[in-house]
């Protein structure tokens, strides 16, 4: 027979444990990446980090380069802590629906970066985002 305290008991080792573990001390950090090419700032492009565990955020780069305020499927935002590829990707606007399909036959946009950085499997872009400390990175791009 079941009695109370030990029900009691089993019910206080599922709220410690349960807690231990919802209380990760490797939860979203903030990130800014500074991204600049032959020293100019590269302005609205998008950020993307991207980990060999299919972990992603990103975020747009403002006029002096900066991005932050990273998207992610974390709840809260902000990026988890791990090692990441940087690669970039032309903000692309959407044509007005009256544009018709002219607007979709428009020569692509040129890239104000190398084409390298397009691709996770090209890019030597790297950062590592710890959960203590500043997660601010200077991304000098190459050709």
């Amino acid at each position: 027979m079941i009695t109370n305290r030990f029900l009691a008991g089993l019910l206080a080792i599922g709220i410690s444990v349960t807690t231990s573990l919802g209380c990760s001390s490797d939860g979203p950090s903030p990130v800014t990446v500074l991204v600049t090419y032959k020293g100019e700032p590269v302005q609205d492009v998008r950020v993307n980090l991207l980990n060999s565990n299919g972990k992603s955020a990103f975020a747009f780069t403002d006029e002096s380069g900066k991005a932050d305020s990273f998207t992610s499927t974390t709840p809260g935002g902000g990026v988890l802590p791990g090692d990441y590829t940087v690669t970039l990707a032309p903000k692309q606007e959407t044509p007005p629906s009256d544009a018709g399909a002219a607007a979709y036959a428009a020569p692509k946009t040129k890239l104000s970066f190398p084409r390298k950085y397009v691709s996770d499997s090209s890019s030597d872009a790297k950062v590592s985002v710890t959960s203590d400390g500043t997660n601010d990175f200077q991304v000098e791009l190459t050709d």
